[in-house]
């Protein structure tokens, strides 16, 4: 629902201004995955691990979880509305967008919420709950965002990102409430020593991954509106990345589900059945991206001229942003199986990998190629990581020996 309120919010804005709130929404996932700190994933693996066991410690990380998200959040949100001026002027190039970063700064806060609840549901195992919250979020979403762009143009439209996100928030939490008494996980906002200890081991190389990736990522947008019609060219990589993050989807869903399985799995020792589920997995990431890459780059030229006319010409992002996602769904699930052991440092190292093939791909392609140039650079970076993977051996055997 989010993906077609932003096809519609392109058809009402037109290219350029388009391209000005892709560059918004990238600086501000960048920010808010920062401000997470990694606590969506921890949740997800230590309240799986803890809510059969002690309960008790559950509902701590889960409470602990969301209170470090809420003031993490605040404190991004006003580094952002005070960096703004810097940000927009000095980086991005553009100071007239420094009003409308401003504006949306809260979004990094909602957004930090958001990843904290999430992680708490799927560490519960209450798939059906993280569904029904999704869903109603997107419905929200879908109907807010049209209504602001409609009658409030670019600044309507952050202003209707900002309110879906309160929205969707306020609903997960109540979600929450209701799967936490059903499991019988009473919520604590205090933690003790050693859950600070399962935080700290946990979620900072968490963070850093995901932080990281979405600041490389941030990096080559950055790149790429600093050519000649930059903003434009954003407008039509921001179209053909969000298909690249709907085929990745359901492989984020199923990381989600299969990082508590596999987190079980591990601590009761059963190696046979841990190594049959990461197989299985990772076959099945794969294969749920390519139900929608393959079948979206074939139709490349009819989905990106759903933005508009003047989108059609840069087609050639969605089948090159298909093919990372394909990579990216095979690497990212081989990242949830070292998790899942504690290898979240080892994990780590690939991924630094990654965004160093992605910025200087970017460097090279994105001012002679614009658009299409910076689409072809992640599946450039993409093979790399996966060709680091394949090159490391028995993967399994080292992160279980870096785990110790």
């Amino acid at each position: 629902m989010k993906l077609l309120g932003l096809i519609v919010a392109a058809r009402i804005l037109g290219k350029q201004p388009y391209g000005e709130l892709g560059a918004f929404q990238s600086t501000v996932l960048m920010f808010a995955l920062f401000a997470g700190m990694g606590l969506g994933l921890s949740a997800t693996k230590h309240v799986a691990q803890f809510r059969v066991t002690d309960p008790a410690r559950a509902g701590r990380i889960i409470g602990t979880s969301f209170v470090l998200a809420a003031l993490s959040g605040g404190l991004f949100s006003l580094a952002l509305f005070a960096g703004a001026p810097a940000l927009t002027a000095s980086v991005l190039g553009a100071p007239h967008l420094e009003p409308l970063f401003k504006l949306g700064a809260a979004l990094v806060f909602f957004h930090a919420i958001l990843g904290a609840q999430t992680g708490a549901l799927a560490g519960l195992e209450a798939f059906p709950a993280v569904a029904g919250s999704n869903l109603l979020h997107g419905v929200c979403s879908f109907a807010i965002l049209i209504l602001a762009v409609r009658y409030g143009g670019l600044y309507g439209a952050v202003l209707g990102l900002v309110g879906a996100a309160a929205v969707g928030a306020a609903i997960t939490q109540l979600f929450v409430f209701a799967e936490c008494r059903r499991a019988g996980v009473r919520t604590a906002y205090l933690p003790n020593a050693e859950d600070w200890k399962l935080f700290a081991s946990f979620s900072l190389p968490a963070v850093l991954r995901g932080g990281g990736n979405s600041a490389v990522n941030w990096a080559a947008a950055a790149i790429l509106v600093n050519q000649r019609n930059g903003f434009a060219e954003m407008a039509v990589f921001s179209a053909a990345n969000q298909w690249r993050m709907l085929m990745l989807l359901m492989p984020s869903i199923l990381e989600r589900i299969s990082l508590p399985i596999l987190a079980n799995l591990r601590s009761e020792g059963n190696e046979q059945r841990y190594r049959q589920a990461v197989r299985r997995q990772t076959l099945v990431s794969l294969f749920s991206a390519a139900c929608l890459a393959i079948p979206v780059s074939l139709a490349a030229p009819v989905v990106i001229g759903l933005y508009g006319e003047s989108f059609r010409s840069g087609w050639m992002t969605i089948p090159l942003l298909a093919s990372s996602a394909l990579l990216a769904s095979v690497n990212n699930a081989t990242a949830i199986a070292f998790m899942s052991r504690g290898a979240a440092w080892f994990s780590f190292r690939f991924d630094a990998a990654w965004a160093v093939s992605l910025v200087a791909f970017a460097a090279l392609l994105a001012p002679a190629y614009g658009a299409i140039g910076l689409a072809a650079a992640y599946p450039g970076a993409g093979l790399v990581h996966s060709l680091l993977l394949l090159a490391c051996g028995n993967c399994f055997a080292t992160s279980k020996g870096a785990a110790r």
